[in-house]
């Protein structure tokens, strides 16, 4: 991961997404201006049977397929999502023995998501407006898949308030071969301070959106330890938590990485003094979204290694 990948990573969790719908508005047209005009049923009955056509065509299907293998998935419940008001269940099915699905749409002019459940896993697939036919992928699942490396850690931090705010990012790649989801409880693994309040967490695949995925404490015999239990699917996935530690204008931060790490990254405004502890190393990484900030990076660490 190269610095401009890093900074990719830090502006996307601010970033927001947004899908434009377009219309389109037929006009008709009548004759010239000296034309004298004359009622006709034609266009009506036209019209009438253009949309006849397209109420019978209001089908959305698709397939299964499973990407670990390569072959169509049969007995997979499918979940039709209609977003036009929010998110509503709009139609559940399962996929037949060639991994086919169907289903009838009661409203061809609003966007549908297709949610497919492998193995307590679950895969979406977007389905626009006019969209007829998907093909939705899905992984088998293991507890413990290889390839799986933690790629960035970053923490950014605000102080007010007699508080320290801290927001860490976790980028995660899946690179398994043949591609495969890992699930278990123990997905990704963090430490927190003494006396840490953990706020708000979230959890995003590539190219969705975030949902809230509370970390949950590991148990006695791991004090301050804390896991997100969101799957690993094949590709990126990030996580984000808040958490909050009592400030007095000085704190001694020890991130506790649990993985060996491409980057470890400690963002912090300008208005404050970092200072690495010793046998730590850091390199000054000013980047184009983050102007306002000191940005140190330490690259290539292992565990154990001070940071």
């Amino acid at each position: 991961m190269n610095p401009s990948q890093i900074s990719v990573i830090l502006s996307a969790g601010s970033a927001k997404r947004s899908e434009a719908l377009a219309e389109s508005k037929d006009s008709v047209l009548f004759g010239g201006r000296n034309r004298r005009r004359h009622f006709s049923p034609l266009p009506l009955m036209l019209s009438a049977i253009v949309l006849s056509a397209f109420a019978s065509a209001q089908n959305l299907t698709g397939t299964v397929k499973n990407a670990t293998t390569g072959k169509p998935v049969a007995g997979d419940d499918v979940v039709l999502l209609s977003l036009g008001q929010g998110m509503e269940e709009a139609g559940r099915t399962q996929a037949d023995a060639k991994g086919h699905f169907s289903f009838k749409l009661d409203n061809a002019q609003g966007p549908h998501l297709v949610r497919v459940i492998h193995q307590d896993v679950t895969y979406h697939r977007m389905a626009p407006p006019g969209t007829t036919s998907v093909e939705v992928e899905v992984y088998d699942v293991g507890k413990k898949v290889e390839g799986i490396e933690v790629v960035a850690d970053i923490m950014r931090f605000q102080a007010g308030q007699g508080q320290l705010q801290i927001e860490r990012t976790f980028a995660v790649q899946n690179n398994s071969k043949p591609p495969r989801t890992q699930m278990n409880e123990h997905n990704l693994e963090f430490y927190v301070p003494d006396g840490a309040q953990i706020g708000e967490a979230q959890a995003m695949t590539a190219g969705g959106q975030p949902v809230k995925s509370a970390p949950v404490p590991e148990g006695d015999n791991a004090k301050n330890r804390y896991a997100f239990l969101f799957p690993l699917r094949p590709g990126e996935t990030r996580f984000n938590v808040v958490y909050t530690v009592a400030y007095t204008g000085s704190a001694n931060i020890d991130p506790k990485s649990v993985y060996p790490l491409e980057h470890f990254v400690a963002i912090a405004p300008k208005s404050m003094n970092f200072q690495a502890a010793p046998g730590a190393t850091y390199q000054v990484a000013p980047f184009p979204g983050q102007p306002d900030a000191n940005v140190e990076v330490a690259s290539n660490t292992q565990l154990g290694q001070s940071m």
